[in-house]
């Protein structure tokens, strides 16, 4: 395609018949391009754009459709919404063949829970990869607010859909209420992160539901009471102001990373208990109570660690802050 606008030289000789007329008395020789050209002019435009392209022709209609990736920047969620509800539509006629979406991003300019789990509920059975942002419409008071120790439980609480085909899943939820689903599995899920939600006090991933989880990361939550992690296939975990945490339950043994970092705050006597053979690299900051964490089964040289380091201080109210990190490594640490 010439920075033009007009088609290659050799487009007319690619499809016969004569061109559409258009207003104005010229001719429409660029929705006589084949399929694959125009979505290749469809990815050079943001994807609110390609969508809007379904107004020029009968022949656009569905092109946009087979776009791999789909990025809305700065929309209102009910723009996501439309937008998978038409290729969902699309996808199902006969008319027009919609590919699999590869990758959806989405970043929104306000939060609205209703709107913003109705086009989840639209993805989770269509992509592979998804991205959520809804830190743009968050005010410094919504933040101020969160991380206020009154608790808080504004609204209903909605259920994450379940997708069967993504392989990741990264969820900033602007501080929306979130329980993940009763039931359904998350076949081929490999990477979640969860951040900036309120939890309904329990919180469970088992390989029941992640049978595939490797990495984990959990940020910036609210009312999570409990939380209990049962997975033999996650290798990561990454936890970080868990504000309202007061039991951690991990039975996970192919671990090699875990990071616990200022969580518990809220609690006097943090209670947990890790268990995990194959641990290399331990990282805790936060309150700590020697008689209430207890570290399970770990590697068998945990306590000849390549790396090793602890430091305990004294709250006023007389609790313990550790940080702990160790690292073991089968050889020499780089």
């Amino acid at each position: 395609m010439e920075s033009n606008g007009e088609p290659p030289n050799k487009a007319p000789a690619v499809v016969t018949g004569a061109a559409a007329a258009v207003p104005g008395g010229g001719m429409d020789f660029l929705s006589r391009l084949p399929d694959h050209l125009l979505v290749d002019i469809l990815l050079r435009l943001r994807t609110k754009e390609a969508v809007a392209t379904t107004v020029l022709s009968r022949r656009w209609r569905g092109i946009w459709a087979q776009l791999p990736h789909l990025f809305f920047d700065g929309v209102h969620p009910s723009v996501p919404a439309r937008a998978l509800a038409a290729y969902e539509a699309l996808a199902a006629s006969e008319a027009h063949a919609a590919a699999d979406i590869q990758s959806l991003a989405v970043s929104l300019d306000q939060v609205d829970a209703r709107e913003t789990f109705a086009w989840l509920s639209l993805a989770a059975p269509l992509c592979g990869r998804l991205h959520l942002d809804d830190s743009r419409a968050v005010s410094d008071e919504m933040v101020e607010l969160f991380r206020g120790r009154r608790r808080r439980h504004d609204g209903e609480a909605s259920e994450m859909p379940c997708f069967r085909r993504a392989t990741e899943i990264r969820l900033r939820l602007g501080f929306l209420t979130l329980e993940l689903p009763r039931v359904g599995v998350f076949d081929a899920l490999r990477l979640m992160r969860l951040q900036n939600f309120q939890s309904r006090g329990q919180f469970l991933i088992s390989d029941t539901m992640l049978p595939s989880l490797q990495e984990l990361t959990m940020s910036g939550v609210r009312d999570m009471n409990v939380l209990t992690l049962n997975s033999k296939s996650l290798v990561s975990i990454d936890l970080s102001y868990l504000m309202g945490l007061q039991r951690l339950h991990i039975t996970a043994p192919g671990l090699h990373q875990l990071d616990v970092v200022r969580c518990f705050y809220d609690s006097l006597k943090p209670v947990a208990s890790i268990t995990a053979e194959r641990l290399e690299v331990f990282r805790w900051n936060g309150p700590y109570d020697l008689e209430s964490v207890h570290l399970g089964e770990m590697p068998p040289d945990a306590r000849s660690t390549s790396y090793r380091h602890t430091s305990l201080a004294r709250f006023s109210d007389g609790s313990d802050m550790c940080r702990v990190s160790w690292s073991l490594y089968s050889s020499s640490p780089p």
